[in-house]
């Protein structure tokens, strides 16, 4: 059975477009949900989250939710980053495309592990 492609771009006419990673950045995260813009996002990752079958953690910006008030978090980066990790592993997600050495912001990270494991 072919598997359902969830992919609203057409790689070609966004990298003609973007011309720049700026620009290919905000034509991306009007639709997935995506890091602050920064060092950490490069043309390699935006190119592959915008091809059909994409290989790295691509969730659109509906269904992720707002970090909830209340209980202090007192996280760091790197905590996130592990638990992120750990958490699209045992859910059988794709992987977020980020290393130790490059990581996304944590209030991203703090998005994508409760839509990954809401409870």
């Amino acid at each position: 059975m072919a598997e359902q492609v969830d992919n609203v771009f057409n790689l070609k006419d966004i990298m003609d477009r973007a011309g720049t990673r700026r620009r290919c950045y905000n034509i991306v995260q009007k639709v997935y949900d995506l890091p602050n813009f920064g060092p950490v996002i490069t043309q390699d990752y935006l190119a592959e989250l915008i091809k059909p079958v994409c290989s790295l953690l691509r969730v659109k910006r509906s269904k992720t939710h707002t970090i909830p008030k209340g209980r202090r978090r007192n996280w760091n980066s790197i905590d996130a980053f592990n638990l992120l990790v750990k958490t699209l592993e045992e859910k059988g997600k794709k992987p977020c495309g980020f290393t130790h050495f490059t990581l996304p912001n944590i209030e991203w990270m703090l998005r994508m592990i409760i839509w990954a494991d809401p409870a």
